[in-house]
């Protein structure tokens, strides 16, 4: 469902650890901006648990800020 201006919530699970570390997540993650953008949202919420290493690198590299524990927000 389409909701301009809403903040929208994305997960995502790696789940084989032979494919951990390798940007996959980076990419699933800028994919799933992309379609938000189409779909006319502003602000993207995630909230990995701290413990997930992986997942935080990958939010932060993709420019999401830290809020607090397992809350990392992107406005556009």
């Amino acid at each position: 469902m389409s909701e301009p201006n809403h903040t929208y919530e994305i997960g995502y699970l790696i789940g084989e650890e032979e494919y951990l570390n390798r940007g996959i997540s980076k990419i699933v993650i800028r994919r799933l901006e992309e379609k938000i953008r189409e779909l006319g949202g502003r602000e993207i919420a995630a909230d990995p648990s701290e413990e997930n290493i992986f997942s935080v690198k990958a939010l932060l590299s993709n420019r999401f800020t830290k809020r607090g524990d397992g809350d990392y927000r992107k406005r556009f």
